[in-house]
């Protein structure tokens, strides 16, 4: 992980050994951010700094060690299935005993070992989206500036192990249904360390969710633009890689409101059904008490080779908008994030009742915020020009 004083160039931070790193943590999220938010001085960093950190992520203080199959056993794992893969690894889906569904972000790390053609992630590699996710996930309790859209942490674990028997065979019964460019978990041997973040379920993805007409798009695009607003209030939060497989919608009743609290005002928002949430802060930026946390992505030439759609157009405009230096936060690369959800809203989303009244009314809705987007600086911006959202 790199973190920085915005004032400063960016430093690599050496990180303890891998031997010191317990089999198995809890990462409990006010440990996590309570002794990085109490360092006042951040003039320069520290390895005072960095040790807290990582105490704070091994949470030594509350856990056991433990490995892989004896924290994630068969009679856990009844209810599960795989739903999705990465080059970063696996995500499952479990029904908790107690109720209520979690999902299971599962990273190999630290190992020598090649996975999926590419190099492990060491553990200060992984640990910036950790942060992040916790501190996104933290806003639903703030005050001035709260909002759910961004999904919820429940834990994070750092393992050890040779991967479940139970999560080998609905990683099996996934490539033969759907197919897996990912190579089989049974590669891994017992000295293998892996990073297990668990969240909530936000539902469907956006490509693959069912809209009924554009008011449903509509609210799912005002949602993003106050969670947004509101996370770069708080953090300067870019997420830097916001396409429409990050956000996940849910169904709601249709007179459900969605709540925020924007710079101290309360806002309602009609969900016409939809209720969003924001995933996956691999490659995102936040900064707390001035230190930005971050993933560099200035050599990282496979982000900004692609091509075929607007998403690989958004990276090389970031690129060219912040000169390659991703340690400073600017806050217009969530504007053209926010380009290129419009664009999927109006050319690619699937509509059931396209030809209603109220699809056609909010359709040009959306085509004048695309014509508008891009000429704010940030979201904040975007987000203080907008109409009341409360009368949407």
């Amino acid at each position: 992980m790199l973190l920085c004083n915005n004032n400063k160039a960016p430093q690599d931070i050496c990180m303890p050994s891998y031997d010191s790193v317990p089999r198995y943590a809890v990462v409990p999220s006010p440990l996590l951010l309570r002794d990085l938010e109490e360092r006042q001085d951040h003039k320069a960093l520290s390895q005072d700094f960095v040790a807290t950190f990582t105490h704070a992520v091994q949470g030594l203080e509350s856990c056991q060690p433990a490995a892989f199959q004896e924290c994630y056993p068969s009679s856990l794992l009844q209810h599960c299935q795989k739903i999705g893969e990465g080059l970063y690894g696996e995500v499952f889906l479990y029904r908790n005993p107690t109720g209520g569904t979690t999902v299971m972000k599962v990273i190999p790390m630290g190992g020598t070992l090649p996975v999926n053609g590419e190099a492990q992630k060491q553990l200060h590699e992984v640990l910036p989206e950790v942060l992040i996710a916790t501190k996104l996930s933290n806003l639903r309790y703030q005050r001035a500036n709260q909002t759910h859209a961004f999904i919820e942490v429940k834990s994070v674990r750092c393992v050890r192990g040779l991967y479940p028997e139970k999560l080998l065979d609905l990683w099996n019964d996934y490539k033969e249904t759907k197919g897996s460019e990912n190579d089989s978990p049974e590669i891994f041997d017992e000295r293998q360390r892996f990073m297990v973040l668990e969240t909530s379920y936000g539902g469907c993805d956006m490509e693959a969710f069912g809209f009924a007409d554009a008011a449903q798009s509509y609210s799912m695009f005002l949602q993003i633009v106050l969670a947004l607003a509101i996370a770069e209030e708080e953090l300067e939060f870019e997420h830097r890689d916001l396409h429409w497989g990050n956000i996940l919608l849910a169904r709601v009743p249709e007179d459900e409101k969605v709540n925020f609290t924007y710079k101290g005002h309360e806002i309602s928002l009609e969900s016409h059904g939809v209720k969003v949430s924001i995933i996956d802060f691999t490659m995102s930026r936040i900064s707390l008490n001035q230190v930005a946390v971050y993933t560099d992505l200035a050599n990282d030439c496979g982000v900004f080779n692609g091509s075929g759609d607007y998403q690989y157009e958004i990276y090389k405009q970031m690129q060219k908008k912040n000169q390659n230096e991703w340690s400073h936060f600017d806050a217009f690369s969530n504007i053209l994030w926010l380009s290129y959800m419009l664009d999927k809203t109006i050319t690619a989303l699937r509509y059931s009742n396209a030809h209603s009244k109220q699809h056609k009314k909010y359709m040009s809705k959306l085509k004048v915020l695309n014509l508008e987007i891009l000429g704010f600086d940030s979201v904040n911006d975007f987000a203080l020009n907008l109409p009341q959202t409360s009368s949407q």
